[in-house]
């Protein structure tokens, strides 16, 4: 039997005018396709120091070497925080001076002031300050990230290095993908430092360091206290605060997150998310030690890539699935510190980490191919639960040699991986195959050097290496009884005319695949940097060996665990190398010779000796040829005063896979080529070709920011990816992506700000992600064929419906920001005056204002409003319609509409400071607000009940609802920015009766949850008047949802989600309270 080879992502990038920023790169492994022959295949390839009185100035970052002294710099040569930087979270952050002297002309660091001062769409997008690095997300908002960067489609992380704190991000050996490297856990308002090197040629960094490194730190100690409220659209919701106590001789540092998020899926991502840091600092970064501890947990709903050829054709919704039940849960917990010291003969730097961490995804990518049956498809689990441990050692002694400075750096690195990890097939989340289920430790000892000289004032060497030496062992924990089966009605193999249901054989290979191993690996290092005329003008030579691990399953695995022979037997596959090495070198040159201006310039090439080694997704070991990228980088920060700021950075590479794939070539020209074959147009996209699948040819991004340390501020984030090769034929091209972020806000001097963020302002309406691989669905004509008597050859069946899947980017959306210092000063007059902003309304100089009296009583009151809602309707039967095989069309019909709401409310407030203040209040609506035509869907539906034979039948989905009246009861809290007026976040629980599909069915009573926020203003003795957003969703379980062909359709989930907004009326009874009034002095 031939495989087809799995496809890769990357992405390609083109120009973007001024601005700052950057995109990142990242690899993505795409489900691998077995094909020819009457092989059996039984599962589906996938992819995937005491506190100072005075302000407090942030630490120095954290690098266990330093190239070269920090070096302060002129704040109009844009790597200094400027003053919006310095206070773009509000209370003003005293961000490091940078360092400025580098080994490279393509590494840079960053402040969190310069991380935050852009919008970003999630946490790892932050993460695009990086200059040619791209963040995109296809799976729901848990699951890590995708990366591109210098060509590299890096996946969840394979080529490039993250770490936090010094702590290694990238998971080996996991249970989705290499390298696995999950950023939705960090904060960005506490990071510190972003530093980013590309290519392999720092001895500090070794595995997943091909294409790039990046090290971040989060803060130490904040001078004052941060909170921020974030509200915006489809359903998006988010608390943060961080403050620092001082503490035994040192400071603590506590911080914290929640969040939710549905977005605009037809089956919304529900993802919810807790996170937080407790850091204890004694010292300074490079003289001191501190010890943190991180904890977090996140669950979503997933809506995956879709076949784009079902969204051009009206088939679905650009926003639907083809299966509801796709998501992921995971949790993060870890402790890690450091010791350091520093005098001025030599620098030492011990460091720690301890981790564990537990990942389940359920994914979905090619629908019904290897499970055809509309009751299985082809759901598949994964699952990842590690315990990691490590330790680092660095020690620098600064000497002359021949009269020249100089340092030695000696380095230790170690860490350890026990890991559980699998795969199986599902159906709504239960499984019924496990693929894997392995238990694998791994570890390994890095020792390294390097010696850095300056010989001359105009030249300076850096000449280093590190030794590798990695070992580990597997134990195959898979059973007999949960293996895979061949030769059964559940198997994707099976057939009336061959294969005994009542004689199942089994794919167990778990014995066959255990085993140790053992690597090492050598890496030499070296730079140089020449300043010929002047400091302004650097040239930059560097060359450095690098390597990523690969799966250690890939090691000992002897038989592949998904698929037998045309004899039933088991299918050897050749074992892979642990380490995968790789060679990279650049020259460039950096640039100040313009005032205000720097620039650099890096010509890069990288040579890997073999591609993605292991699906780690299909438990099948592959290997693919090495590759060679060539590339040019260009970065442009320009600061020409103090309140503006322009980025403007172009990465192009030229990546391509070395030598032929005869694989490839004896599956097209010998099957996919048969004249039976041809009709079906499976060839297409599966010639063999050199083209590097989803590499990035392209990538730019432009930034601009504008503003002060105190009042109106605005930034602009635009990004560029050119259209990429899907295939290695080049056949399939995934489409250009093109955003435009935005950011506008004003910042008081007390520390409070108000910032809006609209994202995709142009409504692109490409793709974050994109594959192309075959795949079947219920009205494909391929489909239909491949189940009849008289299917078409084995190759074409096994291949699927070619074409481009993808994940569409958000449509535009806002999202508002309050925040300012976290404290309880019972000061008034630190409140923001929200005149202020508009200068011809603000009060006279000295005018201040004083509250003499409370919100604190009891209300009632009234509130008049409309609303958007949204349906979603029988969730559940999409393994129930097989001619739509799920299709958002029927098997998951949201709807959506809106109306018109009154209703009364009652609560209570307490006034706990003259600045804060809390509440609780219930209320009653009336609605009219509909979702849809009250009525039925009707459709062809598989026949469940009729006797005739027939495969489908008329039937019904219930669609449409009508939300008759709903209450909340919720928690309500903030701040007075003036003594009459509050502003305050909201949320708690939420209940409605909601009428389904008009005689067919009502829900009574559903019950869920609501958030959102409003603005009250006391406006007259014991009256306030407010407006107020809120966003709610329930659900409940209705009885009967449809009907088959005489048959109930039952036991669905019917969810409502609605937005609102209202005004409203509240008259106070705290007769004992003075009315508000203004004081002037």
């Amino acid at each position: 039997m031939t495989d087809r080879k799995k496809t890769k992502v990357s992405a390609l990038a083109l120009v973007a005018s001024l601005c700052a920023s950057s995109a990142l790169a990242h690899s993505v492994t795409l489900p691998g396709i077995d094909i020819g022959g009457r092989r059996k295949v039984v599962s589906v390839p996938h992819t995937h120091a005491p506190k100072p009185t005075g302000p407090v100035t942030a630490l120095t970052p954290s690098t266990p070497i330093l190239a070269a002294n920090p070096t302060p710099v002129d704040p109009n040569q844009g790597f200094d925080s400027n003053a919006l930087q310095s206070t773009i979270l509000g209370p003003r952050i005293n961000y490091p001076r940078v360092p400025t002297n580098f080994d490279s002309s393509s590494e840079r660091v960053f402040t969190g002031g310069q991380v935050n001062v852009l919008p970003a769409f999630r946490p790892g997008e932050a993460l695009e300050i990086v200059p040619g690095l791209a963040v995109t997300q296809h799976s729901g908002e848990g699951k890590a990230n995708q990366y591109y960067l210098r060509g590299f489609d890096l996946d969840h992380g394979t080529d490039l290095a993250l770490y936090l704190d010094s702590m290694p991000l990238n998971m080996r050996t996991h249970g989705h993908g290499q390298g696995y490297a999950d950023a939705n856990f960090i904060m960005p308002e506490l990071l510190e430092t972003v530093d980013a090197r590309k290519g392999p040629y720092n001895v500090e960094d070794g595995d997943f360091s091909n294409a790039g490194t990046i090290r971040m730190q989060y803060l130490h100690r904040v001078p004052e206290g941060v909170f921020t409220s974030t509200g915006g659209a489809f359903g998006y919701g988010r608390q943060f605060g961080m403050k620092s106590w001082s503490f035994a001789n040192g400071d603590i540092l506590g911080a914290g997150e929640v969040s939710i998020y549905n977005g605009p899926w037809t089956t919304p991502n529900n993802a919810r998310k807790i996170n937080g840091v407790l850091r204890y600092t004694q010292g300074e970064e490079n003289n001191g030690l501190s010890i943190m501890g991180m904890a977090y947990a996140n669950r979503w709903n997933s809506t995956d890539q879709i076949p784009l050829d079902l969204i051009s054709s009206g088939q679905m919704s650009r926003w639907g699935t083809l299966n509801p039940t796709n998501g992921g849960q995971t949790t993060r917990f870890s402790v890690s510190g450091h010791w350091a010291q520093e005098t001025s003969n030599y620098k030492t730097r011990v460091e720690g980490f301890a981790m564990h961490s537990t990942l389940g995804l359920d994914n979905d990518f090619t629908y019904f191919l290897q499970y055809p049956d509309p009751f299985i498809g082809d759901q598949f689990r994964q699952f990842d639960r590690r315990t990691m441990i490590g330790a680092n050692a660095y020690h620098t002694l600064k000497l002359d040699l021949l009269n020249k400075e100089s340092e030695l750096r000696v380095g230790f690195q170690s860490r350890y991986d026990n890991i559980r990890l699998g795969l199986g097939n599902e159906v709504s989340r239960q499984m019924f195959n496990i693929i894997r289920n392995d238990l694998v430790g791994e570890a390994n000892t890095s020792l390294l050097t390097d010696f850095k000289t300056k010989w001359t004032p105009w030249l300076k060497t850096t000449v280093g290496a590190r030794w590798d030496y990695y070992w580990g062992s597997n134990n195959g924990l898979q059973t007999y009884t949960n293996s895979p089966v061949v030769g059964s009605p559940i198997a994707p193999d099976y057939n009336q005319f061959y294969g005994d249901p009542n004689q199942p054989l089994r794919v167990w290979t778990a014995p066959f695949n255990n085993g140790a191993t053992v690597s090492q690996l050598i890496s030499p290092k070296a730079s140089v940097v020449i300043n010929p005329w002047d400091d302004k003008t650097d040239f930059y030579l560097n060359f450095g060996r690098g390597f990523h691990s690969n799966d250690f399953r890939a090691t000992t695995q002897t038989y592949s665990t998904s698929e037998m022979d045309d004899n039933y037997g088991y299918v050897p596959v050749k074992r892979q190398p642990l380490l995968s090495p790789s060679t990279g070198a650049e020259v460039g040159v950096k640039t100040k010779k313009i005032d205000g201006l720097e620039s650099a310039a890096t010509l890069f090439f990288i040579r890997t000796q073999t591609e993605n080694i292991f699906e780690g997704n299909s438990g099948n070991t592959a290997i693919a040829r090495g590759a060679d990228r060539v590339g040019i980088e260009f970065t442009n920060h320009y600061r020409p005063i103090s309140w503006a700021a322009f980025e403007a950075d172009v990465t192009a590479t030229h990546a391509r896979f070395r030598g032929y794939d005869w694989e490839q070539g004896l599956l097209y020209y010998g099957e996919l080529l048969e004249q039976k074959a041809i009709p079906y147009g499976t060839f297409q996209g599966n010639s063999p070709g050199n083209y590097l699948i989803n590499a990035t040819p392209v990538v730019a991004t432009g930034s601009m920011e504008l503003g002060e340390a105190k009042g109106w501020f605005g930034t602009a984030k635009y990004r560029y990816i050119a259209p990429r090769a899907l295939t290695q034929d080049g056949f399939f091209k995934s489409p250009a992506i093109g955003t435009l972020n935005l950011r506008a806000g004003y910042r008081w001097e007390e520390g409070w700000k108000l910032q809006l963020d609209v994202f995709n302002v142009m409504n692109s309406r490409s793709m974050q992600i994109a594959y192309a691989y075959g795949s079947l669905v219920g009205t494909n004509t391929l489909y239909s064929l491949c189940r009849s008597d008289s299917p078409p050859p084995d190759a074409v069946c096994g291949t699927g419906k070619m074409g481009v899947v993808g994940h569409p980017i958000e449509p535009p959306s806002w999202r508002l920001t309050f925040g300012g210092p976290l404290n309880f000063d019972a000061n008034p007059n630190k409140r923001p005056d929200l005149l202020e902003p508009f200068s011809m309304l603000t009060r006279k100089e000295g005018e201040k204002s004083i509250q003499v009296a409370t919100w604190t009583g009891a209300y009632l009151g009234l509130n008049l409003g409309g609303g958007s809602n949204t349906a979603s309707n029988g969730n559940n039967l999409w393994f129930n319609d097989a001619v739509y095989g799920g299709i958002t069309k029927n098997a998951n019909p949201n709807t959506t509409g809106g109306g018109f709401i009154a209703g009364g409310q009652a609560g209570y407030n307490y006034q706990l400071t003259p600045l804060f203040v809390t509440g609780l209040e219930a209320d009653l609506q009336g609605t009219t607000m509909t979702a849809g035509v009250n009525g039925a869907n009707y459709s062809a539906l598989l026949n469940l009940n009729d006797q005739t034979g027939a495969s489908y039948v008329p039937g019904y989905v219930n669609t449409g609802s009508t939300t008759l009246w709903y209450g909340t009861v919720r928690g309500r809290g903030g701040v007075t920015l003036r003594p009459d007026l509050w502003v305050y976040g909201t949320g708690g629980f939420a209940y409605a009766n909601v009428q389904q599909a008009a005689g067919y069915q009502t829900v009574n009573f559903q019950t869920g949850w609501t958030a959102g926020g409003g603005v009250e203003w006391m406006f007259k003795s014991n009256w306030s008047a407010k407006a107020e957003y809120l966003y709610a969703d329930v659900q409940g379980g209705p009885a009967t949802i449809g009907n088959n062909y005489g048959l109930q359709l039952n036991n669905s989930i019917n969810s409502s989600r609605w937005s609102t907004i209202r005004a409203g009326a509240n008259y106070h009874l705290n007769f004992d309270q003075a009315a508000p009034v203004m004081a002037k002095f």
